[in-house]
């Protein structure tokens, strides 16, 4: 039952639990100890499944015994105590709740030191039964003395006094101390931005784990609005735009800048694909001829004991490796992200914003205290000067539904079998509308409404990573046209957002503080295409299994065919424009050898190529935790999902014909593997990849992830495609791309500009133009 119930298999746990009860309420005494341990299982189980009442006559029959068998201050009795204790607050009976937990204070406050931890967590689950039953003063009294221990015994940052402070925060500002609440709030908000700094310096994957939570506790710090004007929209944006730069920094490039050099990247490579490999594998479930199902069952529970220790000491053994590189370079690293910063870097007519997806909170006066009302999106917008504005844009769920709508009208869905048919033009226009209002709007009004020409550098999360900003349709303008970036009027088929303002895509703040790099090496240009899907590869299977893989749309990626024409005419241009013999990738060449060996000192490197990302089922770090993962009696089950770089990538050759599943892992190329690369003389990276198969949340992350592996590999410019581009027209845009760029001089992100604008004028739809977008240093 423990086994199951650790796997998450609630109904099946509970079956065995009770009739495990039931043949020991047949065979022991009330009293005797196993059963008395089996009904505390039994109630756990219950509670779990959100039978209370069932959990409380258990946890009161188990409370009884222990009353009667044990000396009232026995640690078995105390913890009976408070089980039984949330059970009836969580029935609403917080007066017999209060006796229970007044009981364990008392026994604890009488046998423990003052600043023992027993203690202080019985100080607050008092606290919290008062609060609950109206008591401020006692619950105040209570959290400061918990507060004032944990100050003195713990470092600043420490999770114990950060959330000690925000219960302090809670109390003060719920007995009318609104300023005192304010300092707290803000300590916390300081506090997790040295948390955040500290996530710089440690393996991408740690440095993820630890933004994470500290933008949960961010989350909680922010929850009562009163508290908006004590400087805490200044640490929000520190926090982070911190994080934000810890779990993107340019860790393949760094390692090239670092003695033994060559040694350390190998090591990053072996005990990355030992990762990809294990990942990708899963775990065989042991088959074994005449056995029962018991068996059968306990063979497959070893065998995920297994393969999940076999995961943890593989990820460990490459965060080492990454952390060793961070340790040798992490004088180079920006250690924060400040507002001030980023407000004294933006020049006139100039603004950056930050959008994160937090936890929102209100605050229910009936019940004085918080309320968790979902997720929300929030902006963080700055101006020169430092001058930072919040910009609430709503509940998440309604912003992401305006997402869907607008790509369904493109024909762009984020789900297959949504859009089959090309939307009209009008619902584009209207649901891309309602989502420019809804999401880009606000932050011009807070930005002053500025004139035509302002720069916008943004920062997207979550499911903001699947829209193209600069596409979102415009109101009308007069005569239908719209000025260019030169400021001549220009006929288009309806004006966008991108013909009136300078949309900048930012991996993070931190391109706008530090000076841009000089790749120092002249142009050199990778052109992959034409892959042979179908063909044989020659590469060996370095990589195992792919049972994750084939989770995907494994098996069935067709052949690109105009990307032969569009190697071609990128190989001339390179040669045309630049004087440069372009290297080609083809057909059974493009291999995971073959490619890490040739990206090396490219300038230039254009993949076309299809792309992979995993299924909703298969779970990210990223993907919200269930509400329900706190078990009846506040332990946390901790649920391990996949890093999302393993969970996306890039299709090789051979992929569709692999014989056996360690070739089909040979022939992917998973995002965690492709940060790895070395390109760290790359000035622009374009990826012309996609797979739709997967819902907004998980698009989000994987457009993220391939983004963030091209710069974490050490491209300062991405260009990327966020839905399935129809083949020819994504040829012709990449001619016109590098015809703006080689032939006109224009910058990265003018050129593809323009290049969208030229399909445009010749009736191209929002599809065959809109997906394509530049992540990076625009110039």
């Amino acid at each position: 039952a423990v086994t199951l119930w650790a796997l998450g298999d609630l109904e099946g746990a509970l079956a065995l639990c009770e009739a495990v009860h039931a043949a020991r309420v047949g065979l022991l005494p009330p009293d005797h100890l196993d059963l008395l341990k089996v009904k505390l299982n039994l109630a756990v189980f219950l509670a779990a499944l959100g039978d209370f009442e069932g959990a409380q006559a258990h946890l009161e029959v188990v409370h009884a015994a222990w009353q009667r068998l044990l000396p009232p201050e026995h640690p078995s009795l105390l913890k009976a105590k408070g089980n039984l204790a949330i059970a009836l607050k969580t029935l609403g009976n917080l007066v017999g709740g209060l006796s229970l937990v007044g009981a364990v204070h008392a026994a604890r406050q009488r046998l423990l030191p003052p600043a023992h931890p027993g203690l202080l967590t019985a100080k607050l689950n008092l606290a919290g039964t008062l609060y609950a039953l109206g008591d401020l003063e006692g619950a105040l009294a209570l959290t400061e003395a918990v507060h004032a221990a944990w100050q003195r015994l713990l470092p600043s940052a420490h999770p114990d006094l950060l959330g000690a402070k925000l219960n302090l925060a809670v109390a003060l500002g719920a007995t009318g101390d609104l300023k005192g609440a304010q300092v707290h709030m803000l300590s916390v908000a300081n506090s997790l931005t040295s948390v955040a700094i500290g996530a710089v310096v440690v393996a991408p994957r740690v440095a993820r784990a630890i933004g994470g939570e500290a933008i949960q506790r961010l989350s909680r710090a922010r929850f009562l609005s009163e508290f908006e004007e004590s400087g805490i929209s200044e640490a929000s944006f520190n926090v982070l735009e911190t994080v934000r730069y810890a779990v993107s920094s340019p860790l393949g490039a760094q390692a090239l800048q670092v003695e033994r050099a060559d040694e350390i990247r190998a090591n990053l490579s072996r005990t990355g694909r030992e990762l990809d490999r294990l990942v990708s594998n899963g775990f065989e479930v042991p088959t074994a001829a005449g056995a029962s199902q018991d068996e059968l069952r306990a063979l497959g529970e070893e065998a995920s004991r297994m393969w999940r220790e076999q995961v943890q000491t593989a990820a460990l053994r490459r965060d080492g490796a990454q952390k060793e590189l961070l340790a040798r370079v992490q004088d180079k690293f920006i250690v924060s992200i400040t507002a001030k910063a980023v407000g004294a870097a933006l020049s006139e007519n100039h603004a950056a914003v930050g959008i994160t997806k937090l936890d929102h909170f209100d605050w229910n006066e009936q019940e004085n205290d918080r309320v968790f009302q979902g997720k929300q999106y929030l902006a963080f917008l700055m101006l020169p000067g430092a001058e930072l504005h919040e910009v609430d844009l709503g509940p998440a769920d309604e912003l992401e539904k305006l997402i869907e709508a607008w790509r369904e009208g493109l024909d762009a869905p984020t789900e297959r079998g949504i859009g089959g048919v090309v939307g009209e033009v009008s619902s584009e226009v209207e649901s891309g509308r309602a989502l420019r209002r809804k999401l880009i709007d606000p932050l011009l009004v807070a930005a002053g409404n500025p004139k035509p020409g302002f720069t916008l550098h943004i920062c997207l999360d979550a499911a903001l990573f699947t829209l193209p900003v600069d596409a979102l349709p415009l109101d009308v303008l007069p005569e239908g046209t719209a000025p260019d970036l030169m400021g001549d009027p220009v006929q288009v088929d309806v004006p966008r957002l991108g013909d009136k303002y300078r949309l900048r895509n930012e991996t993070s703040m931190a391109r706008l503080i530090r000076p841009r790099p000089d790749p120092g090496t002249p142009l050199s240009v990778l052109v992959v295409g034409e892959v042979d899907f179908d063909g044989i590869s020659e590469e060996s299977p370095v990589v195992g299994g792919s049972r994750l893989a084939r989770m995907s749309k494994w098996g069935s990626w067709d052949r690109l065919s105009a990307t032969a024409a569009e190697v071609s005419e990128l190989e001339f241009q390179a040669k045309h424009y630049k004087g440069v013999k372009a290297q080609i990738l083809r057909r059974d060449e493009v291999t995971h050898t073959a490619l890490a060996q040739a990206v090396q000192g490219k300038r230039t490197v254009h993949l076309a190529t299809h792309g992979w990302f995993m299924p909703e089922t298969v779970k990210s770090m990223l993907d919200s935790e269930p509400k329900d993962s706190l078990d009846a009696f506040g332990s946390r089950r901790t649920i391990t999902g996949f890093a999302p770089l393993e969970l996306c990538g890039l299709v090789l050759s051979g992929a569709n014909s692999a014989a056996n599943e360690e070739e089909r892992s040979a022939r992917l190329l998973t995002a965690q593997e492709l940060s790895s690369f070395d390109l760290s003389a790359c000035d622009l990276a374009v990826l012309s990849a996609c797979e739709t198969n997967v819902g907004v949340t998980r698009a989000g992350q994987g457009i993220q992830s391939l983004q963030s592996a091209l710069h974490t590999a050490g491209a300062r410019t991405s260009i990327t495609s966020l839905w399935q581009v129809p083949d020819w027209p994504t040829q012709s845009l990449m001619k016109r791309f590098y015809d703006n760029l080689w032939g006109e001089g224009m910058s990265k992100a003018d050129a593809l500009w323009e290049a969208k604008r030229s399909l445009r004028e010749e009736g191209m739809p929002p599809k065959g133009w809109a997906g394509w977008v530049l992540t990076g240093d625009p110039d």
